[in-house]
């Protein structure tokens, strides 16, 4: 079920990001890991950059399997692809739980990223918090 609501969610982020100005390419990226010490997989990561900012926060968003940024080359490097995958790996396997869980993460953390379960297992470095 996660996935099915990770890849729906995905395609009405795309749609909207392609209102916001963004252009989509799908992405493969290897050696990706939700969980220390479990194997890693290549994780498809549809993502949307040139948006023009109404629809991502900080550097950019996931939502479901669509990453949505502007048009800072940054926001597109390896380490941040691999970063968004795993958001995308979260969302496939909390579903539509995933914005509540992470919205209470966010809450706890006092609104810095560093402290947010679901940035730190994404990986602070490469999120560029770090």
């Amino acid at each position: 079920m996660g996935r099915v609501a990770a890849e729906g969610v995905g395609l009405l982020a795309a749609a909207l990001a392609r209102a916001d100005g963004a252009t989509c390419r799908i992405v493969e990226v290897p050696r990706v890991s939700a969980v220390p010490g479990r194997p890693a997989q290549t994780v498809r990561v549809r993502v949307c950059s040139g948006a023009r900012g109404r629809t991502y926060a900080r550097g950019g968003t996931t939502y479901g399997t669509t990453y949505v940024t502007g048009g800072n080359p940054r926001t597109c490097a390896d380490d941040r692809l691999r970063h968004e995958a795993v958001h995308v790996l979260q969302w496939q396997r909390w579903g539509l739980l995933l914005p509540l869980l992470y919205g209470i993460a966010e809450l706890r953390a006092g609104g810095d990223p560093t402290r947010n379960r679901f940035e730190a297992a994404a990986g602070l470095r490469d999120g560029g918090y770090a």
